[in-house]
């Protein structure tokens, strides 16, 4: 089964951020007042979209990606690979 969407259906192409430190994530989580442990996440209406066929951050274009939303909107993008390693440091 895929999983695989058109990424510019989710305004990928209209500016939405690319998380890709940890100093990223962090700006990301103070922007939108997050708890640290991304608890309640719709007290401020954040939601996340997951896209793709591989988990690897290789580039090669069909890797999950999560697509973070404030309020429906797309507002940043992380692969799934990369939040990973992140969240391992």
């Amino acid at each position: 089964m895929s999983y695989r969407t058109d990424k510019t259906s989710y305004g990928l192409s209209r500016g939405a951020s690319f998380i890709e430190t940890k100093e990223q994530l962090k700006k990301f989580v103070k922007k939108y007042n997050l708890h640290q442990d991304w608890h309640d996440l719709e007290e401020q209406e954040i939601s996340a979209t997951v896209l793709g066929e591989y988990l690897d951050n290789s580039g090669s274009g069909d890797e999950y990606l999560v697509i973070l939303k404030h309020q429906r909107m797309p507002v940043a993008r992380v692969n799934l690979s990369t939040l990973l390693s992140l969240a391992s440091e």
